[in-house]
């Protein structure tokens, strides 16, 4: 039986050794990545032309991830204008101001002077929505499209955008209080003012009960470490397996992302090389986990002990249910 067991460790050493050595493509893949500054030019560069096109909406968030992926002043002045001309007056105006403290910061004193007149043209423009608190009840939030509002800007007019938002406060032991403001294109002002809060009527939860103790079950276990092993290992040879045609599928797509770049990143390379950071990612994961579960297979295996060997193993299992939850005891002989 020793020589089987011998044979058998030796079988399991050269698969592991072999799936490592297929896996390490997939690995070096993902550590590769995607350029980032490669992505933001041509979302910037489809963002120019949606925008030459009057297709606003769809240009002005290839501006935001443009931006986002490789800031810079030139990103953020056309960030601006494509928002003006959706009407967006002050997120254009955010988005010059940002440009402004750029173009200062690199001494491009045209740009800067260009994000200054934007500024002075829209300011005149802006909407604007004041929340007035004057119950500032215990644990008072507000909050305006969903986006917290701190207490140093309530009653302050804050620049918003047109369109109907939401205002919305809660308190401790309080009903939340909702309101909708509309606000109109040009130059308008909306002051909303947070009624008293109506306590809430809500019965107080009743107490959880005391720990109850279970009667304790024995648990005799089935197998072995040996068939264990057998299993955890088929695991790890499946998730190499999948993380291998995962790797496969990002160098494809790497290929077909420059196939796509010869004369300039059109939206299909883009899209290419968003494949091929997932697929890298998935293979970042599923290549590991199969060669730990491969590992930790063949230690089962060869550390089983003989028929002779085996010991006599009982679990006990003692669940508990309290106030703070559940909680499972476990204890035994081996």
């Amino acid at each position: 039986m020793s020589i089987c067991r011998s044979a058998s460790r030796v079988r399991v050493s050269l698969l592991v050794g072999w799936l490592a050595s297929a896996a390490c493509p997939a690995l070096a893949w993902a550590q590769e990545g995607t350029s980032q500054s490669t992505v933001a030019q041509a979302l910037f560069e489809q963002a120019r032309k949606l925008m030459d096109e009057g297709s606003y909406d769809a240009a002005c968030p290839k501006f935001v991830e443009s931006q986002r992926l490789d800031p810079g002043t030139g990103t953020l002045l056309n960030l601006g204008l494509c928002y003006g001309k959706a009407g967006k007056t002050a997120s254009a105006w955010d988005a010059f101001k940002q440009a402004l403290a750029s173009a200062q910061r690199e001494g491009r004193a045209d740009r800067a002077g260009y994000a200054q007149k934007q500024i002075a043209q829209l300011e005149p423009l802006l909407s604007t929505l004041t929340v007035v608190v004057p119950d500032r009840a215990d644990g008072m939030e507000v909050t305006v499209d969903g986006v917290a509002l701190g207490q140093a800007a309530w009653g302050a007019p804050i620049p918003m955008d047109p369109g109907k938002h939401v205002v919305r406060a809660t308190a401790t032991g309080r009903r939340p209080w909702i309101a909708d403001v509309p606000l109109g294109r040009e130059a308008d002002r909306k002051v909303v003012t947070v009624t008293g809060l109506e306590p809430s009527t809500r019965e107080p939860a009743p107490p959880s009960p005391e720990p109850q103790p279970a009667a304790p079950v024995d648990v005799a276990p089935s197998g072995d470490s040996g068939t264990l092993g057998y299993v955890v290992g088929g695991a790890g040879i499946v998730a190499l397996g999948v993380g291998s045609y995962f790797g496969l599928r990002a160098f494809s797509s790497w290929s077909d992302r420059n196939d796509h770049c010869d004369a300039g990143c059109d939206e299909t390379a883009v899209t290419k090389a968003e494949d091929t950071n997932r697929f890298s990612n998935y293979a970042n994961v599923a290549v590991p986990l199969g060669l730990l579960g491969i590992g930790v297979g063949a230690y089962l295996v060869w550390s089983a002990p003989g028929e002779e060997e085996r010991p006599t193993t009982t679990l006990r299992v003692q669940p508990a249910v309290g106030r703070d939850g559940a909680s499972l005891g476990v204890g035994g002989a081996f």
